[in-house]
Order: structure tokens, then sequence, then C-alpha cells
């Protein structure tokens, strides 16, 4: 990956990574983790340009 040729390439990897990671968590956490998971990498994402 080149570092900022495509930011929002970027973004898009690293939040189907995580998402990926949460997925495969057991059923019970799925649904908390996805929802921290997901919001967590925009903000982030957002604030370090």
């Amino acid at each position: 990956m080149v570092t900022g040729a495509n930011p929002l390439a970027q973004i898009f990897h690293f939040e189907t990574k995580h998402v990926a990671r949460a997925l495969a968590e057991p059923p019970i956490k799925q649904g908390i983790d996805v929802t921290i998971v997901v919001e967590a990498p925009c903000r982030c994402t957002r604030l370090r340009p």
C-alpha cells in the first residue's frame, strides 16, 4: 500500500480489517464490537490527516 496515495482506500482497508476481526468474534460480542470498531476508526482517521 502506498501511503498518502488514496486516503479513502486506506480508511476502507483499516475499517475492513477491524470489521473482519469483529465478525470473527463470538456472536454474543459481535454486535457490540462491530459498532465500536466501525465508528472509532472513522473519527481517528478524520482527526489525523
